[in-house]
């Protein structure tokens, strides 16, 4: 495997991981990362390749991403969060994580294939988030970073996925990730007090995936706004839409479960991805989450 390059700058010398896996092709392009498809030569299964743009690899804030990403999910064994095998040195001290491959797509690509999902379908890809979730809280990691092009969606079963913690902190840690002073993640879906800069707990997380769940429900993205301050003030200041008139006929669990994650205050909300698994259970759930 020689030298591999895309247009400009992008480009991730994987020279080094020559020896162990083939590579097959590009299937992915980011801002500080390219992911390709490989073969691993001794075993002939096909694993994913995030390895760092050239252009990065003297950043150590992206390169201490990198490894966050690295040792935080590789301590991580659970079916719904994708596997880090191994973690590479590249030449320019450049990383790359050999991580499972998820045949199938992102949610992201589903939900712009296809728009709104079937209530089913939405209910089983919140179910899987969750637990994956709750596996994480109790181990002690906040993700931070839950949103549809972060979880994948496997082809055949349709189990949901669970990616990228690059951004996650340990739940008992102090330092706080930020970025120019500002809160990390992604604007449309952190929860208020990420936005403001406060420290996150599972209930954040929680948060994130009720975003997610409202739009695999509606249709469309939350928060829409034609600047990111527009967005930040409406994650803050506003309430969505409600589902039920968006989308009549869902199914009152799993209505009840997405309100109940969805409050500003996390005090109010569902206390973690545990009790949302639960509320997502309960045959008659009890008045609406205020």
């Amino acid at each position: 495997m020689s030298s591999l390059t895309g247009d400009g700058n992008a480009q991730a010398d994987l020279s080094t991981l020559e020896e162990r896996y083939e590579l097959v092709r590009e299937i992915g392009r980011g801002a500080t990362a390219l992911v390709y498809l490989a073969r691993d030569r001794a075993t002939g299964t096909l694993v994913a390749i995030k390895a760092m743009r050239g252009e990065f690899a003297q950043d150590p804030e992206v390169a201490g991403r990198f490894e966050r990403e690295a040792r935080t999910a590789a301590a991580l064994d659970h079916p719904n969060i994708a596997r880090i095998f191994a973690v590479a040195r590249l030449e320019g001290r450049a990383l790359a994580i050999v991580m499972q491959y998820v045949p199938g797509g992102t949610l992201r690509e589903a939900l712009r294939d296809r728009g709104a999902l079937p209530f089913e379908e939405t209910e089983r890809v919140l179910r899987d988030v969750a637990a994956a979730l709750a596996y994480a809280h109790e181990s002690g990691v906040v993700h931070r970073d839950v949103k549809p092009e972060n979880i994948f969606l496997e082809e055949g079963t349709g189990r949901a996925l669970l990616a990228d913690f690059g951004i996650a902190r340990s739940l008992d840690s102090d330092h706080s990730l930020t970025m120019a002073g500002s809160a990390i993640g992604t604007p449309t879906y952190m929860s208020p007090e990420q936005i403001d800069g406060h420290t996150v707990d599972g209930r954040s997380d929680l948060y994130s995936l009720g975003l997610v769940g409202w739009e695999m429900l509606a249709g469309e993205r939350p928060w829409q706004g034609e600047s990111l301050y527009n967005v930040i003030y409406k994650q803050k200041h506003q309430r969505l839409p409600r589902l039920d008139e968006l989308r009549p006929g869902i199914p009152a669990p799993l209505l009840y479960a997405i309100e109940g994650a969805l409050l500003k205050r996390r005090e109010d909300r569902w206390a973690g991805a545990a009790e949302f698994l639960t509320r997502l259970s309960e045959e008659n759930p009890g008045p609406r989450p205020a």
